[in-house]
């Protein structure tokens, strides 16, 4: 189910960003994976609500939105993979 505008970004060093686009999230976020939180090409990882305050499952690979989606509660939710050292 696709969500509703804008999404509002609560990044993990508590900052809040609301983006009322798909051009403005993609713009801004760049790099970013709600479902990976380990993602080393990024050093911001965070939540997003839709407008309706549904969970969203975001993923953003070099300025495109790849996955946009409302959570279905009843799935189970992605385990971040653990970080491989280098």
């Amino acid at each position: 189910m696709a969500p509703q505008y804008p999404l509002t970004v609560r990044f993990d060093d508590g900052t809040v960003e609301v983006l009322a686009t798909p051009a403005e999230v993609a713009g801004t976020l760049e790099w970013f994976d709600t479902d990976d939180p380990t993602d080393t090409r990024t050093d911001t990882h965070g939540t997003v609500l839709d407008a309706q305050g549904r969970g969203v499952r975001l993923k953003v690979e070099q300025l495109e939105i790849v996955t946009c989606e409302v959570i279905d509660s009843a799935q189970p939710q992605a385990t971040p993979r653990p970080r491989v050292a280098a």
